[in-house]
């Protein structure tokens, strides 16, 4: 992808505006130098001189009181116990600290219906224990797939078992070093610093523009296919669990019919029935082994690639609206300069807050144009690239899972019932 489509944005080049490079007026002010244009990766927070850590997973889950004294689920990562609402945080600041990365998703809070069916005990049901422990486990597996965040030092102290309160923590530097709460206020490349066009104009409503170039050759087709794999994931767990559930039903009438034509068998001792009744019971194991080799796994699996897509929608509407705040000071330099040039023009003599006003757009304004446009820069390579490569690998995964219900599951489950009913089809037609 080629990004010198940024140049063209730049009103200090190539525009007709006839104040378009400054204003020579006065010679004592003299506009700053270029920055250097190549781009380099955040450098905060700082990055421990460690190896990467590989095999991080959690190993067992204890329940004891917190600090709130309710009764919490600690999760053990080796000798480091924490719980979900410190994964919650932890991945919370990663996005602070790096909003150009794809930071993997979490499991989702606890519904209000699973808190009615189970209000006293919803918190400590081993299977949703289990559940949430799959899933953490896929969080810290694809977290430390990629170096810079398996290198930092939020992972560092998320994972420092001398740690005990992972909160006490948030108070303490890198945490406390983040320039502003909001991430437009805030450089990409560098959290630690004020984005340069609040520290040149307020907060003020974005002009309404068209889509650059850039944004329609790139960031809207990732867009519309990540929008697209979110709603066909959506749709593929609803139609799972609607198929599993008819399963379900058919796999508790089976095993009600089985009996009651093995009771009857008993009770007339007529082999023809007991064969017809030993076919539906291979035909409930077969359901049952449909079920149990389908349900759980696809829903899991849904459930990351539909947290996966809306990870991949925020990082692109993120790259958009900082698109538009580049927009919104070039919007803003261009206005002051026509002011100013308007000024200049009906007055005979140059005016001390003329000569202000030269000084604050070659002094500040220009600098922070460049400095935020190079920082866009930086947020588009690094978004592209993680969102692309995301998007591929959901896509693989759902080829994989219909590949999987197919050959694996229904494939399997038509063979073996085929196979069940061929035998001794004769008896059949006499029972018919």
């Amino acid at each position: 992808m080629d990004y010198q489509e940024f140049e063209d944005n730049n009103p200090f080049i190539g525009s007709a505006h006839s104040i378009a490079h400054g204003i020579d007026t006065f010679k004592e002010v003299q506009p700053p130098q270029e920055p250097s244009p190549p781009l380099s990766p955040s450098p905060s927070p700082p990055q421990p001189q460690q190896q990467q850590q590989q095999h991080v997973s959690i190993t067992s889950y204890t329940i004891q009181k917190d600090y709130k004294n309710y009764q919490t689920v600690y999760y053990s990562i080796g000798n480091t116990l924490r719980r979900y609402s410190d994964f919650r945080s932890f991945r919370a600041y990663l996005t602070r600290f790096y909003p150009y990365l794809f930071i993997p998703p979490l499991p989702e809070k606890h519904s209000f219906s699973r808190v009615l069916r189970n209000p006293l005990a919803y918190t400590s049901d081993p299977a949703i224990i289990a559940r949430r422990i799959r899933l953490l486990n896929y969080f810290l597996n694809r977290l430390f797939q990629n170096k810079t965040l398996a290198n930092s030092t939020l992972t560092a102290r998320f994972l420092d078992q001398k740690l005990i309160d992972w909160h006490s923590a948030l108070n303490e530097p890198p945490f406390t070093d983040l320039a502003a709460h909001s991430p437009l206020l805030r450089l990409t490349k560098d959290p630690t610093k004020l984005s340069p066009y609040f520290t040149a104009f307020p907060l003020t409503a974005a002009p309404t523009s068209t889509l650059t170039p850039l944004a329609q050759s790139t960031f809207r087709p990732l867009l519309r296919t990540a929008t697209t794999l979110l709603k066909l994931a959506t749709a593929l767990e609803h139609h799972s669990k609607h198929l599993s559930h008819s399963l379900t039903t058919l796999h508790e009438h089976m095993a009600l019919l089985g009996a009651t034509l093995n009771i009857f068998s008993l009770q007339e001792g007529e082999p023809q029935i007991e064969h017809f009744g030993t076919r539906i019971d291979l035909t409930f194991l077969n359901i049952e082994r449909l079920v149990a080799a389908t349900a759980p796994g696809s829903t899991e699996l849904l459930t990351t690639i539909k947290s996966s897509a809306r990870v991949c929608i925020s990082l692109l509407q993120f790259q958009s609206l900082k698109e538009t705040q580049l927009a919104q000071l070039k919007h803003n330099l261009l206005q002051a300069q026509t002011t100013l040039h308007r000024d200049l023009a009906s007055t005979k003599s140059v005016l001390q807050t003329h000569r202000d006003q030269l000084a604050r757009i070659v002094n500040v304004l220009k600098p922070g144009y460049l400095e935020l446009r190079e920082d866009l820069a930086f947020l588009s390579v690094n978004v592209e690239r993680e969102v692309g490569n995301e998007l591929r690998r959901l896509i693989l995964l759902i080829v994989e899972l219909v590949k999987d219900w197919v050959q694996s599951g229904y494939v399997e489950y038509t063979r073996s019932c085929v196979e069940v009913w061929k035998k001794n089809g004769k008896n059949l037609q006499t029972i018919t």
